[in-house]
């Protein structure tokens, strides 16, 4: 095991300093041991005693914690000062301590020649801890006694010790990342970013992390990062960028993150993966900073959400649900009359996971999942009919699953609400989608069960300003009459606007809903999953964004009466 290193202090402890020595030259120092031995010994030829006493008795470790840790070294030190008339010749110094021998080892000094009267010493005596020290306390008693059998005083010292303690190094957290979304590509830049943390009770010393890539991928800046020192429960995020080029054949690209630590076995390497061709979407991403909680304990660091990770996974698939997932975050760029104020943020990333818990979770078939980021009105119309006309042809065992994330508007005149494509201002809505459309389009499908969630708010408002920022009071958008056999889960009511959630990089309305999911497993009624969201939602919102949220559910008429015992998943 290591042991800390002490520089110039420990070098003193190869020598004894006498203080008040006199001229060192050979003449000059007989001359003083001959003055002082006349003056031990008075006129009837009686030999004065010395008295020794220990003072300013200190423990000085490597890390300056003020404790003796496992496998670490320190010194005591003391002065030895002669306050009688007599000399005191070859004087040893006396230690002992309740701790094992192979618990504490000291490394006594050499006996002492002389102290003269009046005279001190400085006295350092090395220590060494071994792996086997335990937590507690140290009690060590430090005496001296001469060559004519005259003791010192003695000094007691205790020491905190405390037991070894692991240091693990791990990655806490990795993410795949391209520039403005787009795929993993040959002859594209990839960009890593990882989270380094230790996890263990110990600290971490010398911590190194390289990233190793396969042969035809080329490195843009450096593999290898110093991280060095990592107490209890610290994070360092890394970035890593690489180039896969024209020559790389294979789907899949493996990164080996691999991490190294003082001691050599307290490290776990890691290798991830991405495919080529693998949509990259959340790239907006925060670090769960709190690592250690109230209580010390440790919390393992995050770029994503809670709720981004340990999706419930089904042991079947259902072949009967149709899901359309839209995330529609990107205004500003895809239309020149908005602005960057007009994007809706995390909405990529809010369509991206429940797409993985209706797959997951909910048993969602490839082939009946269309997802949409960033959408036009040409590819929103497009996708609501194939799904609309998908279930007709699956016939009445047919289920649709609609999320939508985004911008929705409602006419200033009709009060008609609308679903907002990523190519449209605001300012004119004849190119919208008018929301009725997708519920009658969706109600007349023939479905025997149609879920919609809408994290969207209809008022004028938005996540960030809204496409309609300027607009001085929001409206209120009109009541719909749903068809069919249709439950609306909206994140908000009448003019309020559907708020963010930034910490957990997800819309307010969509963190719960899929909390709720991750939970349950999917094991649980709609009048439960409503029950909660209008809850935690309302009260979070007002604590976060300082704004009422308040969740509601519509539902059409054929259902009224049994929507809220309808189930996600069977128990």
């Amino acid at each position: 095991m290591k042991r800390y290193t002490i520089l110039a202090l420990l070098l003193l402890a190869l020598s004894v300093n006498v203080l008040g020595q006199k001229d060192k030259n050979t003449s000059g120092k007989s001359a003083v041991k001959h003055l002082e031995f006349k003056q031990t010994v008075n006129d009837a030829g009686i030999k004065y005693m010395p008295v020794l006493t220990i003072q300013n008795l200190k423990f000085t470790d490597a890390n300056g914690n003020q404790a003796l840790n496992a496998s670490e070294s320190g010194f005591l030190s003391f002065t030895l000062h002669n306050s009688g008339k007599g000399e005191a010749n070859n004087v040893k110094i006396l230690i002992s301590s309740h701790k094992t021998d192979e618990a504490i080892v000291f490394d006594n000094p050499t006996s002492i020649e002389a102290i003269y009267p009046g005279q001190s010493t400085e006295v350092y005596i090395p220590l060494s801890a071994s792996d086997q020290l335990d937590d507690g306390t140290a009690l060590i008693k430090i005496s001296t006694e001469d060559l004519n059998n005259v003791k010192s005083t003695t000094e007691v010292i205790t020491i905190e010790t405390i037991r070894f303690r692991a240091p693990k190094v791990v990655v806490a957290d990795a993410v795949f990342s391209t520039n403005n979304g787009e795929p993993i590509k040959q002859n594209l830049p990839v960009f890593l970013t990882v989270l380094v943390q230790n996890i263990g009770e110990g600290e971490a010393d010398n911590v190194m992390a390289e990233f190793q890539i396969p042969d035809d991928c080329i490195a843009l800046g450096k593999s290898i990062n110093n991280i060095g020192h990592l107490a209890k429960g610290e994070v360092r995020e890394l970035q890593f960028a690489f180039v896969p080029t024209n020559n790389y054949s294979e789907k899949e690209i493996p990164v080996e993150i691999d991490l190294k630590e003082n001691y050599g076995e307290y490290a776990v390497s890691k290798p991830i993966s991405v495919l080529i061709g693998e949509e990259i979407l959340a790239v907006n991403r925060s670090i769960e900073k709190n690592t250690i909680d109230a209580e010390g304990e440790i919390v393992v660091a995050s770029l994503t959400a809670e709720v981004d990770k340990n999706i419930p996974l089904s042991q079947k698939k259902n072949p009967n649900i149709i899901a359309l997932i839209i995330g529609n975050e990107d205004y500003y760029s895809r239309h020149s009359g908005n602005n960057h104020e007009s994007n809706v943020d995390y909405a990529r990333n809010d369509a991206q996971i429940f797409r993985e818990y209706a797959m997951n979770m909910l048993g969602v078939e490839e082939k009946n999942a269309f997802f949409l980021v960033d959408a036009t009105a040409a590819e929103m119309k497009e996708s609501i009919e194939i799904v609309s006309r998908l279930a007709n042809k699956m016939g009445p065992d047919a289920e649709i699953l609609f999320y939508y994330a985004g911008h929705g508007l409602p006419d200033e005149v009709t009060r008609a609400p609308y679903l907002i494509p990523v190519n449209i201002s605001g300012a004119n809505l004849s190119a919208a989608i008018p929301l009725n459309d997708v519920y009658t389009q969706f109600g007349k499908s023939g479905a025997s069960k149609v879920t919609i969630f809408l994290d969207a708010c209809f008022s004028g408002g938005g996540r960030n300003s809204g496409l309609l920022a300027a607009r001085a009071v929001r409206v209120k958008p009109k009541e719909e009459l749903l068809p069919g056999k249709i439950v609306v889960f909206s994140a908000s009511s009448n003019e309020q606007m559907a708020l963010p959630f930034a910490e957990k990089q997800h819309g307010m309305f969509t963190y719960y809903l899929l909390k709720k999911f991750q939970e349950s497993e999917g094991e649980l009624s709609y009048g439960e999953l409503s029950e909660y969201l209008e809850k935690n939602v309302a009260i979070e919102s007002l604590r976060i964004n300082h704004k009422d949220q308040d969740p509601k559910v519509s539902v059409s008429n054929e259902v009224e009466t049994e929507w809220i015992s309808w189930r996600f998943l069977e128990k």
